[in-house]
C-alpha cells in the first residue's frame, strides 16, 4: 500500500476553503479513495514560507523516515509556499532526493519536476 504524508497551511478565517478540516479531510479522502495509507499529516498556522514550525517537524520526519512515503498531498501547491522558485525547488528535491511525488488535489499537473525555473 502507499504512503501519504499530508501537509495543510491554514489560511486566515476569511478564507474559509482552506481552514485546517477542511484540508485534512480532502486529503483523507483522496487516500481512502485510492487505497492509500495516510501516515501523518503536518499542520502549520499561516505564513507561507519555509520557515514554520511545523513545517521544521516535517523537514525531520523526511530525514528519519523518506524511505517510508511515496506521496507528499496538499489540496493546492500554494499550501506548501506562494513563491514559486521556493515549490519547484521543493518538488524537485522530494522527487530527486528522496524519489516522493508532490501531488496537488485541486492543482494538477502531471511531473512538475520537468518544469525549468530562472
Amino acid at each position: 500500500m502507499k504512503k501519504v504524508v499530508g501537509y495543510v497551511r491554514i489560511s486566515q478565517e476569511s478564507q474559509s476553503d482552506f481552514n485546517d478540516n477542511g484540508q485534512k479531510e480532502q486529503i483523507a479522502e483522496y487516500c481512502n479513495r485510492n487505497n492509500y495509507d495516510l501516515i501523518d499529516v503536518f499542520v502549520d498556522e499561516g505564513k507561507s514560507d519555509f520557515n514554520k514550525e511545523s513545517w521544521q517537524r516535517f523537514e525531520e520526519y523526511l530525514k528519519a523516515n523518506h524511505t517510508d512515503i511515496d506521496f507528499f498531498v496538499v489540496t493546492k501547491y500554494n499550501r506548501i509556499s506562494r513563491n514559486h522558485k521556493e515549490l519547484f525547488s521543493f518538488i524537485q528535491k522530494l522527487a530527486e532526493q528522496y524519489k516522493i511525488q508532490v501531488i496537488s488535489l485541486e492543482d494538477p499537473v502531471e511531473d512538475l519536476t520537468k518544469f525549468e525555473y530562472l
